[in-house]
């Protein structure tokens, strides 16, 4: 089984050279642009680490987070 990465974050080529680096050593990474589009990710990709830049419009990295933190303790 590959582990999967969500990578976060709003500068493109930082986000395609955390993502070519990964990918290339043998993980199945997703990269988004931001932390609402990540929230969404979340649900289908289900990462096993998500790498996200703090400072970002919008929904930032900390929010991000603790977002996902709350979906992941949220009974089924």
């Amino acid at each position: 089984m590959k582990h999967r990465i969500l990578v976060v974050d709003d500068e493109q080529d930082s986000r395609a050279g955390l993502t070519l680096l990964l990918s290339s050593l043998g993980y199945d990474v997703e990269g988004v642009a931001d932390g609402e589009t990540a929230l969404e990710r979340v649900a289908s990709f289900r990462p096993h680490v998500i790498i996200t830049d703090l400072v970002m419009p919008g929904l930032d990295g900390l929010d991000l987070l603790k977002s996902i933190g709350g979906i992941a303790r949220a009974p089924r």
